[in-house]
């Protein structure tokens, strides 16, 4: 899966799904991160080497070991690989990459940041040996309401639950799990997965997102709060990036993101995904007029619905946010100039200098990395701001360019910016 940026953003690669029905997984993230727990307290064994029999018969115990227990438990099985290792997997495929594998922080107990979003060897060893050997034919407890099974429901019990089970909600057969969270100075990032049991749709309209209905809301120190509120409706979509890696299970990234909101002003969310959806390839096609153009035909496409409310709350204590500054304060004869320009943990931006009477919203200031390429655009609101992704940006290159310039040259004709620029500078970064 690799998108093409466009000015439509709905506008995609369509690519092949794989459609094998797997089990929806069982296992409760406490489960899982009870096992996590283990891990991190115990002390760490010396290492020494084995005989070579020795080292090959450990491996084929631990062969037989993990597929003695994937038969027992194909459902962990299923969702092992996918719980820790969707922002590896892809934070370069969406339309607004990052490195958030690398600066995310686990959901549901741990609050470290991690080198990296995969599980070890010796971590899904020893959860697998833990599992096999408490497995019992214990009934678990049906899920009756938007808890994870075998939640206990006593007053006491709300701060532990708070810690480790809000990460996972479960509504009429369809699972929500939000396992990593990634922070940038106005925008979150969290790393979804999403099981149904009955299956979605194999042949939708868009075969890498999964729209949703939800409510964002952010909660001052002084407890007032400031909500946003979005809905898929029609031609008006917001959707989440990622994949359907079975016709059971969608994992992907979802990104909140508002101009003008500095997540340093606030100390937690609440965030309520009030339905998901696909959108199918039926629907009424109704005829509307564009002024200065005419007649034009659109289709309003149906939609399959997913009922909730999941919802969740994320605790902003605690969390570092990077951000450099590189200061130019230095304008041309004719007042055009660069403030100075900004690098924040998944983008850049420049802040533009206008003479007297000049309106910002002609103006666009691009930023070219240290190789001489010019970044592929990230966001537009006050500034365009540019992704760095995979990119050298300890030296870059700001040209400042009329909109018009702009629009005319940029993606395949962004070679032409320089010879369009009516300003220009090249500022340093610390790696």
């Amino acid at each position: 899966m690799k998108y093409k940026k466009t000015d439509d953003p709905l506008e995609r690669i369509i690519k092949d799904s794989l459609a094998q029905k797997v089990q929806e997984p069982e296992l409760p993230d406490k489960k899982m991160e009870d096992v996590y727990q283990k891990i991190r307290n115990m002390q760490p064994a010396r290492k020494r080497k084995l005989p070579t029999g020795v080292k090959f018969g450990a491996a084929a115990a631990v062969l037989a070991l993990i597929m003695v227990y994937s038969v027992k438990n194909p459902a962990v099985a299923a969702q092992i690989p996918l719980i820790g290792t969707i922002f590896q997997r892809l934070e370069g495929e969406v339309s607004f990459p990052g490195d958030y594998s690398n600066k995310s922080i686990r959901l549901g107990g741990e609050s470290d940041r991690k080198d990296d979003g995969t599980k070890t060897e010796i971590e899904l060893e020893t959860q697998i040996q833990n599992e096999t050997e408490n497995d019992t034919d214990t009934i678990r407890p049906e899920r009756t309401d938007n808890t994870i099974a075998g939640t206990q429901t006593d007053d006491n019990a709300d701060d532990e639950k708070s810690k480790t089970q809000s990460y996972q909600e479960k509504v009429d057969g369809v699972t929500v799990t939000l396992s990593e969270v990634a922070y940038d100075h106005n925008a979150i990032y969290l790393a979804i997965l999403v099981q149904n049991e009955d299956g979605f749709v194999k042949d939708a309209l868009y075969p890498d997102i999964l729209f949703y209905d939800a409510q964002v809301k952010l909660y001052r120190p002084d407890g007032s709060t400031k909500e946003f509120d979005y809905k898929s409706e029609g031609i008006f979509l917001k959707g989440i990036e990622g994949e359907y890696t079975d016709s059971n299970t969608f994992k992907g990234i979802f990104q909140f993101m508002e101009n003008g909101t500095d997540l340093s002003d606030y100390t937690a969310c609440d965030l309520t995904f009030r339905n998901f959806q696909q959108q199918l390839t039926t629907g009424e096609t109704e005829t509307i007029v564009v002024p200065d153009y005419g007649e034009v035909p659109r289709t309003i496409y149906d939609s399959e619905y997913y009922k909730g409310p999941w919802k969740f709350r994320l605790d902003f204590d605690g969390i570092a946010i990077s951000e450099q500054e590189a200061v130019v304060h230095d304008t041309n004869e004719q007042g055009f100039g660069i403030e100075k320009v900004v690098k924040t943990e998944f983008e850049i931006y420049a802040v533009p200098i206008l003479p007297e009477g000049e309106k910002g919203y002609n103006y666009v200031a691009t930023i070219w990395d240290a190789d001489g390429e010019a970044l592929e655009t990230r966001n537009y609101g006050d500034y365009l701001t540019m992704s760095h992704y995979g990119r050298d940006v300890s030296e870059v290159t700001v040209y400042l360019l009329r909109a018009e310039d702009f629009l005319d040259n940029k993606g395949e004709n962004s070679y032409l910016q320089p010879e369009k620029a009516i300003y220009t500078t090249t500022v340093r970064f610390n790696k």
